[in-house]
């Protein structure tokens, strides 16, 4: 068994944890600010950390479908690899750019997940609660401002 699932586990923990750096740092308007923690807090955390346990107790019997999404080995190299680099940059630099350079790989990742769990439902209807999120954060992000 490749070190696939326990990679893909730490995305989905560094994925909370820059959202909640996200919300904390106030990178939108007020006004949005307010309904985005509610969303996360209420709506999107729970699916998104359901996802985590259970694509990593399912890993085996997923790979097909994330072999033909790119979502193992060399090309989940790739992909998870520039997020985690972009989250680093984040640490390092917090500001909206850099915030959504990691929103903009999560989403790459997110829709290939999204992709490859069509005939998985329950688990793709989460995913898509989780992709949705990021989404409408980082169009928020975008629409304050760069800076």
């Amino acid at each position: 068994m490749s070190d696939d699932p326990e990679r893909f586990s730490e995305f989905w923990k560094q994925l909370e944890n820059t959202v909640d750096d996200g919300l904390k740092d106030k990178l939108v308007r007020p006004s949005l600010q307010e309904h985005l923690v509610e969303v996360w807090e209420k709506d999107t955390r729970s699916p998104l950390q359901k996802v985590r346990n259970e694509l990593y107790k399912n890993w085996e019997g997923l790979r097909p479908s994330l072999e033909s999404v790119a979502l193992t080995g060399r090309r989940l190299d790739v992909k998870l690899g520039e997020f985690f680099e972009a989250r680093k940059r984040w640490g390092a630099k917090r500001d909206r750019r850099t915030f959504r350079a990691v929103l903009g790989w999560a989403k790459v990742i997110l829709g290939s997940l999204v992709q490859a769990l069509q005939s998985v439902p329950g688990l793709r209807e989460l995913v898509e609660i989780v992709k949705e999120f990021i989404e409408t954060f980082d169009q928020a992000v975008a629409d304050t401002g760069e800076g």
